[in-house]
């Protein structure tokens, strides 16, 4: 890790949204801690590593994901936090998975998605990482990008109000 990114992680250590390192860490919301400390002021990411995390956290997606599904993210210096490259990944993911668009519009292919994966982890400062994960979905993620079903809806989606308001 950067001398400069692990400065910065020590003197934040001590602020009260710091992750600890417990198991029931992993469970809680960090959206908090994510979008508030990690990446305006120890990560600094390109805009859209940042935008695709922020998305991410702000859909709920690290209560429903698993962080870096094979490469366990025991090495994480944050706290026993899910990786939120890993988080903002299985959010692009998702979209594919049920046919939906980013915020923006944007339908995510399966390249742009490792891609952009590899680049956070770039932006994380984890070069090594972003190679064997890079080379890891390329070779692994095309069964599920392509085959995988939707997901079951979780709640039913809201009635359609055309027709019902008219102007008269």
């Amino acid at each position: 890790m950067n001398t400069d990114i692990a400065i910065k992680a020590d003197l934040m250590r001590n602020h009260e949204l710091w992750p600890g390192q417990t198991k029931a860490e992993w469970s809680k919301d960090h959206r908090e801690f994510i979008l508030g400390i990690l990446l305006p002021h120890i990560i600094r990411p390109r805009r859209s590593v940042e935008q695709v995390i922020r998305w991410a956290y702000e859909a709920g997606m690290e209560q429903r994901c698993d962080g870096s599904s094979i490469v366990p993210d025991v090495t994480w210096p944050f706290g026993l936090i899910k990786d939120p490259g890993g988080v903002g990944h299985d959010y692009l993911h998702e979209l594919q998975r049920n046919r939906m668009t980013d915020p923006r519009g944007h339908r995510w292919t399966r390249m742009e998605s490792i891609n952009w994966y590899r680049d956070a982890m770039l932006d994380f400062r984890r070069p090594v990482r972003a190679l064997v994960r890079w080379t890891g979905l390329c070779l692994g993620s095309w069964f599920d990008w392509y085959f995988g079903k939707p997901d079951k809806p979780r709640d039913p989606p809201p009635p359609s109000l055309t027709g019902v308001l008219r102007l008269v």
